[in-house]
């Protein structure tokens, strides 16, 4: 009898000890994640397909300086960079070529008639980003061409508060890399504005490098019918050395590329119905000198212009989204 007595003790003191940790324990839900990579926005627990998202928080938790840097940290992305500071690289994803591989900035596809080397060229600073939206495998269905085995989406912030921040490192080899970002908050308007600047002598011969961008993106009218503007330029001078031809060859190779970006867009919503119209210029230069000091030997240079018009919609009913659209480049 005192055993059983015992057990029922133990038994109520074990159920009062659950009920009062089922109390103390503080519920909260998390915020849902919209990813707008599809073209449609989508919570991220309702998307098919296979998507990773470095948000900014993990952006400001890992040591990368660069896009490239982060990209290589995500599984079936391969960065094949030459040279440092992220003068040059090529984006792979799932073993296809760089290609068939698509960037795109705030949704605007930056991909070059000339070819898709250049497609990291127009990388943003990481203090503008606000995530980074990766998809993997075909993608073409819904961006087109460059996007055969995935497509990765730049989001940049779309406002820094009131607020100025200074980064200024030095090392060796007469590395000075530099940058200011500023936020600014109005009553009806927001803007940011980046400078940068990489620049070192190089760690061996002709490994040199001169990188600059500057970037603007500022909201208007956000009362009412907000409006969108965003403006990149990125500037790279950098010694190309080896490069493409074998170190055999004795060719000092040289490399200037620049990158520019102007986008306006809005979104009109009615109802169940949202429309985002957008309209783009994006401009690309190529110069390649296979002697450095003598570029009359071998000189190559491209220059690109693209310009588009598209328009998304999506239409919410009790079916699902619908969505639908135009681009035009």
């Amino acid at each position: 009898m005192k055993i059983k007595i015992t057990l029922i003790v133990s038994l109520l003191l074990t159920a009062f000890q659950v009920k009062a940790q089922e109390n103390s324990v503080k519920r909260d839900t998390l915020k849902e994640v919209i990813i707008t990579s599809s073209r449609i926005d989508l919570p991220f627990k309702e998307n098919s397909r296979t998507i990773n998202v470095i948000t900014s928080t993990n952006i400001k938790n890992s040591a990368a300086t660069n896009v490239a840097d982060l990209l290589q940290q995500v599984a079936g992305v391969d960065v094949r960079r030459r040279g440092t500071a992220g003068s040059q690289a090529d984006l792979y994803i799932r073993g296809g070529g760089f290609d068939q591989t698509l960037l795109l900035i705030d949704g605007v596809k930056m991909d070059d008639a000339q070819t898709g080397h250049h497609t990291l060229n127009a990388a943003l600073p990481i203090e503008v980003i606000e995530r980074i939206e990766i998809i993997k495998g075909p993608a073409a269905r819904v961006f087109g061409q460059n996007a055969f085995t995935g497509a990765i989406n730049i989001v940049t912030k779309k406002k820094l508060e009131t607020t100025t921040s200074l980064n200024v490192e030095a090392g060796s080899f007469g590395q000075l890399n530099g940058s200011v970002t500023v936020g600014k908050e109005f009553e009806n308007s927001s803007i940011i504005a980046h400078v940068g600047a990489l620049t070192s002598d190089g760690y061996r011969e002709n490994s040199d490098y001169k990188n600059y961008n500057y970037l603007l993106k500022a909201v208007f009218n956000k009362a009412k019918q907000p409006i969108e503007v965003l403006a990149t330029f990125f500037d790279k001078k950098f010694g190309a050395q080896n490069f493409y031809t074998p170190t055999s060859w004795g060719f000092n190779e040289y490399e200037e590329t620049q990158s520019s970006l102007v986008g306006v867009s809005s979104t009109f919503k009615k109802e169940n119905l949202k429309i985002t119209p957008r309209i783009y210029w994006k401009r690309g230069q190529d110069i390649f000198q296979l002697k450095r000091e003598d570029p009359s030997f071998y000189r190559n240079l491209h220059i690109t212009n693209k310009v588009g018009v598209e328009t998304n919609a999506a239409y919410t009913s009790n079916l699902g989204i619908t969505g639908f659209g135009v681009d035009i480049s």
